[in-house]
């Protein structure tokens, strides 16, 4: 179950960004908890990742031939590239002119070392070379939770002190406010660990998902959450609430606890392998591998593409990671064809599919802008020949067809103008949620007012905030058929997903007016196939077609999926919002409802 502490976690994240958003003026983005620029002087100053870390973290296959150890497959990541993302760096530079002093804020997260160091200012003009290895390995390594002393450490024959507690409050979820251990230490999962490079700490915290949710949790410290009139919520604009989305779900309590580990750090296999080179190295049984698997197959290509020397050099560890996205995206989602009614001589065909959410959080999650996931639907007659496509998308110019589009999974965030609409793509002034269609995680039940309002679907319902359904229902109506004979159809879904879209692309290279980082990711986005959706899963099922309708409305009996449900069935119906109601459960009302029209939430359309 979710503890006091980390409840009082999220709480104290929220009421920290809370304060923040209240109207910092410019160059005060950064939250004053944790480790702060220049908080390591006259200690132990962060080490050269590439030279130290690599030379003893490096090498060695595991049981099924794969490379295993921490450099070999964090280096190829979206985590050790985060400094070289092309997008993340247009963005930065849009940022950073739409609210100056909003760098630093983005930096601490994709560059910590680079934070503490001073070097994270404006648009990353001050980093060096070991601030773009991007999130490395001290920076979850020497963090640690501050209100907890950190014991002695033997190393070398000698003692190095204890550290005492000294913040109360920590660990802060959210906005990259990491504490780092002062002291030449590093911190793991082993009790027993020790390595003559450095000191070595057995310590719980590193393999907490509370130490994922320090970054994996963005909220805005420069605008607040505006309900649907521009009214002020009162709760910091939620930009990234994937840590809150997996503690609000089952995976996060009871029986089915799953931390963030569990999914993004893969095991190694072998029973006896070291994550060392030393000859002194314990043998450690099935090590996790840092992977650190998203959802982001594009992003790599990106980076390759913006740094070809790292491409070159990492080509291994790109591959590790990009085949690692592509097995990830592959089990987050389940998709089921319900049921089905066409009838001889019909020119239109209905059906319900079903998508249910796997991962631990929304799908998708994480940096909403560009981010989506969308379903495609074909028919087919008996010989495998396409009658109709629902939920095209043009690979020629890059966009999701309107006319035909179905069901699109995204969180839109934008700008709410004074003279009325919206202004989308700008992270540093987002204050509105547009829309947030996507689905939520197993027994979705986020609790307190703050943590509601900002995870809050916008144009979707998926039942009440008691529990919300982790699957969408999506009605399919297809129309302008030429005339159905007889036998069966064959209905094939697809869900696909996007990890950037035309638009986000275009707006940050315009809005770019001070370098050429928007130009540069263009050209990237061109040469890398426009970030092209990838399908992630897939089902097919057969409709029988039934007898003609009779003249008083009534059929001689009637279609359906062969081996699937039934009419009856759930999902059996669907409304605008695409949801249906599950068996024995109410329409979505009740506390979601009346909260949501208190802080005067409605579905909007989103601007095309």
């Amino acid at each position: 179950m979710m503890t006091a502490r980390r409840r009082a976690a999220i709480a104290l994240a929220v009421a920290c960004a809370v304060g923040a958003a209240a109207g910092p003026a410019a160059g005060q983005a950064v939250s004053p908890q944790g480790t702060q620029p220049g908080g390591l002087a006259g200690k132990t100053v962060p080490a050269d990742v590439a030279s130290k870390c690599s030379s003893c973290h490096a090498g060695g296959i595991d049981d099924d031939g794969t490379t295993f150890r921490p450099w070999d497959t964090w280096s190829g990541t979206m985590m050790a590239n985060a400094v070289r993302d092309p997008l993340f760096l247009a963005a930065l530079t849009v940022s950073e002119q739409d609210a100056p002093g909003s760098g630093a804020y983005c930096l601490r997260c994709h560059t910590p070392k680079g934070f503490v160091k001073g070097n994270a200012t404006g648009v990353g003009a001050a980093l060096d070379a070991d601030d773009r290895q991007g999130v490395e390995c001290e920076a979850c390594h020497r963090s640690i939770n501050a209100a907890v002393a950190q014991p002695a450490v033997m190393h070398d024959v000698s003692t190095i002190a204890m550290l005492a507690a000294f913040d109360p409050q920590a660990p802060y979820i959210g906005n990259a406010r990491l504490h780092w251990d002062s002291r030449d230490v590093r911190h793991g999962p082993y009790d027993d660990a020790d390595s003559p490079a450095h000191a070595a700490a057995g310590d719980r915290f590193t393999s907490s998902s509370e130490l994922c949710g320090q970054c994996h949790e963005v909220l805005s410290p420069l605008r607040n959450l505006l309900g649907a009139a521009g009214t002020d919520t009162g709760f910091p604009f939620p930009l990234d609430n994937t840590y809150t989305e997996w503690a609000s779900s089952d995976f996060a309590r009871g029986a089915t606890t799953k931390s963030c580990i569990e999914c993004h750090m893969p095991p190694a296999r072998g029973d006896a392998l070291t994550v060392s080179t030393f000859p002194s190295a314990m043998s450690r049984a099935n090590p996790r591998m840092h992977l650190f698997v998203g959802g982001n197959a594009w992003g790599l290509e990106a980076v390759k593409m913006a740094a070809p020397e790292i491409a070159t050099e990492r080509n291994d560890a790109f591959a590790a990671s990009a085949a690692a996205v592509e097995k990830m995206l592959a089990g987050a989602v389940r998709v089921e064809v319900m049921n089905g009614d066409a009838h001889q001589g019909a020119t239109t065909a209905d059906l319900v599919v079903r998508v249910t959410n796997l991962s631990g959080h929304k799908f998708p999650t994480g940096y909403a802008d560009g981010r989506r996931a969308f379903l495609q639907v074909e028919l087919t007659d008996a010989q495998g020949a396409t009658l109709a496509t629902l939920g095209k998308y043009d690979a020629t110019t890059a966009h999701l067809d309107a006319a035909s589009e179905l069901r699109v999974w995204e969180s839109i965030q934008a700008e709410h103008l004074a003279g009325g609409g919206h202004r989308e793509w700008h992270i540093a002034r987002n204050d509105t949620v547009v829309k947030d269609t996507r689905i939520p995680p197993a027994g979705f039940k986020p609790t307190g007012a703050a943590a509601i309002a900002m995870t809050a679907p916008v144009g979707a319902d998926y039942g009440p905030v008691t529990g919300m359904r982790h699957y969408d229902d999506v009605p399919v109506h297809f129309t302008a058929l030429a005339p159905l004979g007889t036998g069966a159809l064959r209905v094939t879904a697809r869900v696909f997903y996007q990890s950037t879209m035309r638009e986000l692309v275009e707006e940050l290279a315009r809005a770019n007016t001070t370098d050429d980082r928007g130009t540069n990711l263009v050209s990237i986005w061109e040469q890398t196939g426009h970030a092209a959706p990838r399908m992630i899963a897939s089902a097919s099922a057969d409709v029988a077609i039934g007898p003609p309708v009779v003249a008083d409305g009534g059929v001689d009996g009637g279609g359906g999926v062969d081996g699937g449900a039934d009419a009856g069935s759930p999902g059996g119906g669907g409304s605008g919002c695409g949801c249906a109601t599950a068996p024995g459960e109410a329409p979505a009302a009740g506390l979601l409802s009346a909260l949501l029209l208190a802080l005067g939430f409605r579905a909007r359309p989103r601007r095309r």
